[in-house]
């Protein structure tokens, strides 16, 4: 091989597939579909937890005071040490 040879081959003009390639548009719409779909449900769960937390629940309330109710927990342990049984 010449070195006239190397450059011929070397020529842009001589390469089969000279122009622009263009990237192929359906992954890009299956991608762009499928992260619009989880943004979606994203923002379902979103609006529903918000509406779960924003809905009154009745709980009972106990009549009591914390008087009542450290003494429910703590019985007539007063100095402040309660001991394995």
């Amino acid at each position: 091989m010449t070195g006239t040879e190397e450059l011929e081959h070397m020529d842009p003009d001589a390469s089969p597939s000279a122009g622009v390639r263009r990237v192929n548009n359906l992954p890009m719409y299956i991608l762009g579909g499928v992260l619009m779909a989880f943004l979606v449900m994203m923002g379902l769960v979103a609006a529903d937890r918000a509406a779960q937390q924003n809905k009154e629940e009745a709980k009972p309330r106990s009549n009591g005071n914390t008087s009542m109710f450290a003494k429910e927990i703590a019985g007539d342990r007063k100095s402040g040490l309660i001991l394995q049984l």
